[in-house]
């Protein structure tokens, strides 16, 4: 590389470092678990998305890492190859599964 280029700014999306960190949980009411848990413990939400293959919520941790805690469906690797059309959309525990998210037999 070059030692005169500008330095890339760090933990930015176009920059160097870890973005953040994520964890899989093995089913929806795990995940809905971890935000409970999370919330008991005054933990700020940052962002709840639904990824089509995915569901996942945001927080820091207190050095100030983003961490992400997802629930992959079913059907993800299918979705994901299929071309997920993913709009990164915000969601509730109010909102239904979307019908993609039920295993099919």
């Amino acid at each position: 590389g070059n030692p005169d280029a500008a330095t890339p700014p760090v933990g930015q999306q176009d920059g160097v470092g870890v973005l953040h960190i994520g964890f899989k949980v093995a089913s929806y009411e795990a995940l809905h678990d971890a935000y409970d848990t999370l919330r008991a413990n005054n933990v700020e939400i940052l962002r709840m998305i639904d990824h089509v293959s995915q569901r996942s919520m945001y927080f820091s941790d207190p050095d100030g890492n983003t961490l992400e805690i997802y629930y992959e469906f079913p059907r993800a690797r299918e979705i994901f190859l299929a071309g997920r059309g993913d709009l990164d959309e915000p969601f509730t525990w109010n909102d239904p599964l979307p019908a993609h998210a039920i295993k099919a037999d």
